[in-house]
């Protein structure tokens, strides 16, 4: 687990703690927190939005193996035309095919729910267009492959 994850982690923990509690964790030592969160469970996402389920993981890896670039790479602030493209297409398919929120789905992409709504829109559109066929012929791919 990275430095990072790991203090998401413990900061949803905290958290969890701030709200059964209703304590306060000012001015105690980051040891001492980390050891009472460690004792407790893990905190689960009212929905699990943050986390990815087995359909989401699905598009998004059916998505960028199509599009030929790292799933690592749709979670970033890169706007490489190819990543991007990548990661418009799964943000529209995985709003189309999970039934998450807009605002659940540009969080799984690090991005707000606006982008996603652009994102739904221009596939939309270029689709309905049927200009660009290579673009529109990965994505019916990649909805044939979801299961």
């Amino acid at each position: 687990m990275t430095k990072a994850n790991e203090l998401r982690m413990l900061n949803a923990r905290v958290s969890l703690v701030k709200e059964l509690e209703g304590n306060s964790f000012t001015g105690w030592s980051p040891a001492l927190v980390r050891e009472i969160v460690k004792h407790l469970p893990e905190p689960v996402d009212k929905d699990q939005r943050r986390l990815p389920d087995d359909k989401t993981r699905e598009v998004m890896f059916l998505t960028a193996r199509v599009f030929g670039v790292p799933v690592s790479t749709l979670g970033k602030r890169t706007r490489l035309g190819s990543v991007n493209d990548a990661r418009q297409v799964a943000m529209y398919l995985m709003y189309k095919t999970t039934g998450k929120t807009v605002s659940t789905v540009g969080r799984m992409f690090n991005r707000n729910h606006s982008t996603v709504i652009h994102a739904r829109r221009k596939v939309s559109d270029i689709i309905g267009m049927g200009i660009e066929k290579d673009y529109i012929s990965k994505i019916r791919k990649i909805e044939e492959l979801i299961s």
